[in-house]
């Protein structure tokens, strides 16, 4: 009766820690992300950032997936084919290139990110480097992984095309929040693609 009780009190023990341990990770990310933010100017973007994931829907399914050294959103992708968390997230953040795609009859539509929200996705991708990178963030690091993972990313070609520019061009962290993150310029940046190129860009066909 006794190790029925020790055992069961270890199994509640374990399972509130992995709801701890997710909420200390997913806060860390908020804060380096909100750190980013105030050193580009985003201030109300970095208090509010990432914001749904405390939400019920996605912290409580979140942590249920929590191991510590891999994505919560792809333990649930793993064992139920999709995640309920990442839905939810993607449909309420600007911030994520996705929320800026869509399908329409086959059709794949992508849209040009606004400024300030390409802005956020950047320091997003500092934030996360940094939180899961213990300690061992640089500029390097960030380019490198951008490098790794852009042909994952659906993105309109201006979008695209500023954070090549970007990536090909920014010296160091100070340059990337002082030159780079900034709305003023990102919205330069489009301006002159809309002047040499269409604003608009066609579908891609999914579907024959």
């Amino acid at each position: 009766m006794i190790k029925q009780s020790f055992h069961v009190d270890l199994e509640r023990r374990k399972y509130l820690n992995k709801y701890w341990e997710h909420f200390k990770t997913i806060t860390k990310h908020k804060w380096y992300v909100m750190k980013a933010c105030f050193k580009s100017k985003l201030y109300w973007q970095g208090i509010v950032h990432d914001l749904s994931k405390y939400s019920i829907t996605e912290f409580f399914t979140s942590a249920k997936y929590f191991t510590g050294n891999s994505s919560p959103v792809d333990a649930e992708k793993i064992k139920n084919g999709y995640s309920l968390a990442w839905q939810n997230h993607k449909a309420k953040n600007k911030h994520h290139w996705h929320y800026w795609t869509d399908f329409e009859n086959g059709d794949l539509i992508i849209l040009k990110m606004p400024a300030k929200y390409l802005a956020e996705m950047l320091c997003d991708w500092v934030g996360a480097g940094k939180a899961y990178n213990k300690g061992n963030w640089t500029i390097d690091t960030f380019k490198s992984w951008y490098q790794h993972d852009k042909e994952n990313m659906v993105l309109h070609e201006s979008t695209r095309s500023y954070i090549e520019l970007l990536m090909k061009n920014v010296k160091s962290e100070q340059d990337l929040y002082k030159n780079w993150i900034r709305i003023s310029r990102i919205d330069e940046n489009y301006m002159l693609d809309d002047l040499e190129n269409c604003s608009y860009q066609p579908p891609i066909k999914l579907l024959k």
